[in-house]
């Protein structure tokens, strides 16, 4: 049976991704709201997003990740973080033993999961993580979450122990009873209140208690497509 760890925290939460339209400014404006440290390593020049890493407990983490700046081509994805507002909570992961048992698991009950990617296995990079993941489907939405099985996790240098904790996530969905039904075949121990989209974490920081709440996001097949052709239309016009 497929194993989705639970961290020290409390929560089968493996990281939580903050979306910024700037990485820096959105690293500073984390770093300002908790008084803690927010690593950030320099931008991969093969990689189209930046990101930083806020410690949170259990070997998790929130991900402020933005567009990398010095990306010189168009990605669909690179322009819709760009033209975000500001910062927005727009994924969350699990971590699981065998990203392949998972997948098979899912399959076993007809739930869509795709595999979306191997990262550094060849350790090409032996100062990164290594790992491989996918996202349960169809499409994407905030309140389903990504899955990711670490290969090689580079432990954060600096703070011997997190100065954040995650105390509080909250998930809510139109479809949450699905989506439940869904979780507890896969062992997934988180629950999707019933109601408008919304995702809700909360930390223990150095600031004292810190909450951000904001509607979730999803790609649906037919939106995905027209978003993303707007984007593209607006960057070759700029």
């Amino acid at each position: 049976m497929v194993q989705v760890f639970r961290k020290d925290h409390g929560f089968q939460v493996d990281h939580i991704g903050l979306a910024v339209p700037d990485t820096r400014q959105g690293v500073e404006w984390m770093a300002a709201e908790t008084d803690a440290r927010v690593h950030l390593k320099e931008a991969l020049p093969s990689n189209w997003f930046w990101s930083g890493v806020l410690p949170i407990g259990g070997q998790s983490f929130l991900e402020v990740i933005g567009p990398n700046p010095n990306w010189p081509k168009f990605h669909p994805l690179r322009a819709f973080l760009s033209e975000l507002t500001g910062p927005t909570l727009m994924f969350w992961y699990v971590s699981v033993d065998s990203l392949d048992a998972f997948t098979a698991l899912a399959k076993s009950y007809n739930l869509p999961m795709r595999k979306d990617e191997d990262a550094n296995l060849d350790n090409a990079n032996p100062g990164r993580s290594a790992y491989r993941r996918g996202h349960l489907g169809p499409g994407f939405i905030t309140e389903r979450p990504n899955v990711i099985e670490w290969v090689r996790h580079v432990q954060l240098e600096g703070d011997p122990a997190p100065q954040c904790r995650l105390t509080g996530f909250e998930l809510a969905h139109p479809d949450a009873t699905q989506i439940n039904a869904s979780f507890e075949k896969l062992g997934i121990d988180v629950h999707v209140f019933t109601g408008p989209s919304r995702i809700k974490v909360t930390l223990d920081t150095p600031n004292g208690p810190w909450s951000l709440e904001n509607p979730g996001v999803a790609f649906t097949m037919p939106g995905m497509l027209a978003k993303m052709a707007g984007l593209w239309w607006r960057h070759r016009r700029a």
